[in-house]
């Protein structure tokens, strides 16, 4: 007999994944407000009677992608920076709370800050279970 087959399979590709509009990101007026200026400038530059209609289109939809991941990059970049803070403060509160634990502003501080960091990481959440 000769020598036996082997099979090695490996899975299935995984697809690659398409760009989505975050529709999160419609509820902020920010965003709205930043996507409105930036298609107004787009628009006053680009329409035209040389371009053609659906090269507008389709242009348009470019500047409406690279608009979103810039905000949203700057976003996440000035969430995470917060929470960083936020964190920094907190392990300051604790060793002062340690010093002076009945201190009521203090624990009062702390209380706040923990609220903040709460809220700041459930948004994160929110973020991400309605991208998945």
């Amino acid at each position: 007999m000769g020598r036996p087959i082997q099979i090695i399979w490996k899975g299935r590709k995984k697809p690659k994944k398409r760009w989505t509009l975050n529709i999160q990101l419609i509820k902020g007026k920010e965003y709205v407000n930043k996507l409105k200026e930036e298609l107004k400038y787009f628009l006053k530059e680009n329409n035209n009677e040389a371009t053609m209609k659906q090269n507008i289109w389709d242009t348009m939809k470019a500047v409406i992608r690279g608009t979103t991941i810039s905000y949203n990059a700057r976003r996440n970049r000035e969430n995470y920076a917060q929470q960083n803070n936020l964190k920094l403060r907190i392990k300051e509160l604790e060793s002062q709370l340690q010093s002076t634990p009945k201190d009521r502003r203090l624990q009062y501080q702390m209380i706040v800050t923990k609220h903040k960091l709460n809220l700041l990481e459930q948004e994160g959440m929110i973020t991400k279970l309605t991208a998945a």
